[in-house]
């Protein structure tokens, strides 16, 4: 076994993300499928090398907001559930290819350097990995076995409507 520079690979799967000009990728976190021959191995949470000391100002000009579209195992009622599912169609995601179990958020970055204070939302979700026919891949080494599962994040163009309200009579 030895290392290997996987820029390149990255590169190849379309890794990219939207971004204000003269912004740069300072931290990374991915969770790396690698493929062999016999099957799959997971390689959890590869870090990208920190950045100096220094090269991020102080105070740092990003406010994050992280918002909860539905929890890890939270339960849904059909309305709900087509809301959701309207809102990642409209957002170009497949709601068959989200993977359950996971939380959905939109995670919001918002820069206090300039006036306007812009914000851009990025949705983060599971999807089933799949081969090239189509089919979901298990962890071969798993027990039970289980879909794998890679980490996606895409970027907001619709906001969810807002839940409807309800009239409570007392």
């Amino acid at each position: 076994m030895s290392k290997h520079l996987i820029g390149s690979q990255l590169d190849a799967l379309g890794l990219a993300v939207e971004m204000d000009d003269g912004g740069r990728v300072s931290k990374a976190e991915i969770d790396l499928v690698v493929e062999y021959p016999h099957g799959f191995e997971v390689v959890p949470k590869l870090k990208v090398p920190t950045p100096a000391a220094g090269d991020t100002p102080v105070p740092h000009p990003l406010e994050t907001r992280i918002v909860t579209i539905a929890g890890a195992h939270q339960k849904v009622n059909d309305e709900q559930r087509e809301r959701i599912h309207a809102w990642l169609v409209a957002n170009g995601i497949d709601p068959k290819e989200v993977a359950s179990g996971h939380p959905v958020t939109v995670e919001y970055q918002t820069s206090s350097t300039t006036r306007d204070r812009r914000s851009s939302g990025h949705i983060h979700f599971a999807e089933y990995y799949t081969d090239a026919s189509g089919s979901r891949v298990v962890e071969a080494h798993s027990h039970p076995m289980r879909a794998l599962t890679v980490q996606r994040c895409v970027a907001e163009t619709v906001a969810l409507a807002p839940e409807p309200s309800r009239n409570v009579d007392g």
